[in-house]
């Protein structure tokens, strides 16, 4: 697996195309602070709504997902990001995206089935 780093001035373009890409797919989100002792699951095998960069916002990147069953949807919001990473398989498949804010709070989606975004027919 690799990891790329977004440039900051690439977010909101690479996130608009990245929440399309992976619209509706099941993901589980990971949540930790800098020094905590390990992952704990926030969210587990949930469809994707969006993930946005909101530069107005303070700035802030807003991850949000359907709460299967429900017809509602949960939005995490995190202030000022200051990373955005990607996880790549050595297919070049999207395996995780991580958001690491100046407070040292970080969000992983973990992606369900990691497979080429254009593999998925009309998806």
């Amino acid at each position: 697996m690799s990891m790329r780093e977004i440039p900051r001035n690439e977010w909101p373009a690479f996130l608009e195309s990245f929440s399309r890409q992976h619209r509706q797919w099941l993901v589980s989100v990971e949540g930790w602070q800098a020094g905590d002792s390990g992952e704990s699951t926030v969210i587990e095998q949930q469809p994707l709504v969006e993930i946005a960069a909101d530069p107005e916002d303070g700035p802030s990147i807003h991850v949000t997902v359907e709460k299967t069953g429900s017809g509602g949807t949960i939005t995490d919001s995190l202030a000022a990001p200051a990373r955005l990473l990607l996880f790549e398989a050595e297919s070049g498949s999207h395996e995780a995206l991580e958001i690491e804010t100046e407070k040292g709070r970080r969000l992983r989606l973990r992606f369900r089935s990691a497979i080429l975004p254009e593999m998925v027919d009309g998806a």
